[in-house]
């Protein structure tokens, strides 16, 4: 939850700009470590919803460095059919339209971070299936 609450803040106020000075890849860097837990590990329903409750932010703060780290994760895949897959479901699970509204506030905002949590879980589920499959 702390990651969610620092880099909304960052969206909306830019407050972390001379530490991401410093640390340019200090996001990349917390998304690689949230997405080897959940993508890559067989056990995971019980970081499930807090690692998309993360996730949704650092994508929206920066979405150059996601993209970087997918096509890197992809590229690390034994099969090209896995590459395909796993780029295809990031595709599907990160929407702009829905990254756009990270910093919204009420009714509308709730609703698109449940939707996105419904829609990690698809994802867990759907990348588990072929790449935890011996």
């Amino acid at each position: 939850r702390a990651i969610a609450d620092l880099t909304r803040e960052q969206i909306k106020s830019r407050a972390l700009d001379n530490h991401l000075r410093l640390h340019p890849d200090l996001f990349v860097k917390c998304n690689k470590k949230l997405l080897q837990e959940v993508i890559f590990q067989p056990l995971v329903w019980d970081r499930l919803e807090n690692c998309s409750t993360a996730l949704l932010p650092l994508v929206a703060v920066d979405m150059n460095g996601f993209a970087a780290l997918v096509t890197q994760m992809c590229e690390q895949l034994e099969t090209s059919e896995k590459q395909q897959r796993l780029q295809m479901a990031f595709q599907e699970l990160i929407k702009p339209e829905v990254v756009a509204k990270v910093v919204t506030k009420g009714n509308e905002g709730r609703l698109n971070r449940l939707q996105f949590k419904k829609e990690f879980g698809i994802f867990v589920k759907n990348v588990h299936s072929f790449l935890m499959v011996k």
